[in-house]
């Protein structure tokens, strides 16, 4: 993990008139005063949550300390987790990559209508793209409904028929494994004389 306090060497602020020389000779002598560290600018530089654009980057940095490897490693593991329980496991992503294969499909487009199309050029020479796209989708915490769409879009009907069965088996076996909390097998009798009064 990176010190999100750390400064990189671009200064925050480049003075490029010649006007401000004046303005500039203060800060300076005010430096001289300080004790100068020769590997260090006067200015500071960029932090990681200076360049941080996005608002769920700014809350890693904020939230996760460079020290916490084992937290990171659970965190992988949840979205991996999450990704299986979403559908997309190992079994179907390798069924996925067959069809894609017998359809001879064309990952570059799946990849775009994916909004993956940048990383197209990370998995052209491997043997097989497809399987490489789905893979980062998965592990990017991709919907399978995305997915759906996407193959929907471009014709691949079998690929469409396999997500959707897959996805109805998940929902049997969750609702298989729907543990009852009682709140719903109490029975209403005495709720309905006092309905029955007023």
């Amino acid at each position: 993990g990176a010190d999100k306090n750390l400064e990189n060497d671009e200064p925050l602020f480049i003075s490029s008139s010649s006007d401000d020389d004046d303005d500039e000779d203060e800060p300076i002598r005010e430096a001289a005063s300080q004790p100068i560290n020769p590997r260090k600018r006067p200015a500071g530089g960029h932090t990681p949550l200076d360049l941080a654009r996005c608002q769920k980057v700014k809350n890693l940095l904020n939230s996760q300390s460079p020290k916490s490897s084992r937290h990171v490693s659970k965190k992988i593991r949840a979205s991996s987790e999450e990704a299986e329980a979403s559908g997309l496991d190992e079994d179907t992503l390798s069924r996925l990559v067959e069809v894609l294969s017998v359809e001879d499909a064309p990952w570059k487009k799946l990849a775009e209508k994916l909004g993956m199309l940048t990383l197209t050029h990370l998995y052209q020479d491997s043997p097989t793209p497809p399987r490489h796209l789905l893979q980062h989708y998965k592990l990017g915490g991709g919907p399978v409904d995305g997915l759906v769409e996407a193959l929907h879009s471009l014709g691949l009907k079998e690929g469409v028929r396999l997500l959707r069965n897959t996805e109805r088996q998940d929902d049997k076996h969750s609702t298989d494994a729907h543990v009852d909390s009682g709140f719903g097998s109490q029975p209403m009798e005495e709720e309905e004389p006092a309905v029955a009064n007023q």
